[in-house]
């Protein structure tokens, strides 16, 4: 606890933080802190400052008062902005061409009440410095709490949701039977001596289709097993912007989402293994389970924000 009042007025300076006042920022260290540091490292903490790449961004004044100016400080948030903007950028591009419109960018969380971050993405989306219209970004109110206020509330009405709509439409990854001039020859694969299209998209939920908690859905096959009896199978969950993806692939925008893998059976699969896959709504999640219809032995994995 001794080191709680430091942290919280190093939050502090982040979250005020303003570019370009061209005012230093000051933190007050601890007295035990540069003692700690010399009796650890064997030099002057200060010393050692005025060695090093920062010794024109930070500098010690009256022993334990650390001043850092704008270059440093920004050089704490960029990387991550730098990422965040990238990001929201991406979002953007995919969902414009899914036929969504952006109408605004929200910002929640305790990062987001940090100003430097506010005028980065501001500049950036609302004031025409990118190439798409511009966008207004909204800080919301107590924004620090705001993911802490919907788990209290979610927690209060549980029943208040109802359903949500997808973002994205679900499937499962499914080998086929390939059809000639059907499907891709670069998805072509044989198994057990039988030619088959391999990453067929099994759609299971549709984008913007209401879900609700419980909801399931299920898909039952089966597999030839002989000369592949020990080889490891893989269930795996994907999605895409696409209303309906025909294969897991990155022309049809799919993303991996998920994956179980199982292993056989030491004396490997049966010459025809029924399985199910199910996906499993709970809330906003999913559970992903791969089910032996011989043995009743179920594999399960969760994902958590699905939506």
């Amino acid at each position: 606890m001794r080191f709680h009042k430091l942290e919280k007025n190093f939050e502090e300076i982040k979250h005020k933080f303003k570019p370009n006042d061209g005012i230093p920022d000051v933190l007050l260290l601890d007295d035990k802190l540069p003692k700690l540091f010399a009796n650890t490292k064997g030099e002057q903490f200060e010393m050692l400052l005025k060695q090093s790449k920062f010794k024109t961004e930070l500098g010690i004044h009256d022993s334990n008062w650390l001043h850092m100016n704008n270059t440093f400080v920004c050089g704490l948030f960029d990387l991550t902005i730098n990422t965040i903007i990238t990001h929201i950028q991406e979002q953007i591009c995919r969902a414009t061409k899914a036929g969504y419109r952006i109408s605004c960018i929200l910002l929640s969380g305790g990062l987001s009440e940090s100003k430097y971050l506010l005028s980065r993405i501001e500049n950036h989306f609302s004031r025409g410095s990118n190439t798409n219209d511009v966008i207004p970004v909204i800080q919301v109110p107590n924004a620090r709490n705001a993911v802490v206020d919907g788990a209290l509330l979610m927690g209060l009405h549980p029943n208040g949701i109802i359903g949500r709509v997808s973002p994205y439409t679900y499937g499962f990854y499914s080998v086929v039977p390939f059809q000639e001039g059907e499907h891709p020859e670069d998805l072509k694969d044989v198994h057990e001596g039988v030619t088959q299209c391999e990453a067929v998209f099994y759609k299971l939920i549709e984008r913007n289709k209401i879900v609700r908690s419980g909801d399931c859905f299920e898909r039952r096959s089966s597999t030839d097993y002989i000369e592949s009896k020990h080889r490891t199978r893989i269930t795996s969950l994907w999605r895409s912007f696409k209303k309906d993806p025909k294969y897991c692939t990155q022309a049809d925008e799919c993303e991996l989402v998920a994956s179980i893998e199982i292993r056989p059976p030491a004396e490997g699969w049966p010459p025809k293994l029924y399985h199910f896959q199910r996906l499993v709504v709970i809330d906003n999640e999913f559970v992903v389970e791969f089910e032996n219809d011989t043995t009743g032995q179920k594999y399960k994995t969760r994902v958590d924000y699905a939506f």
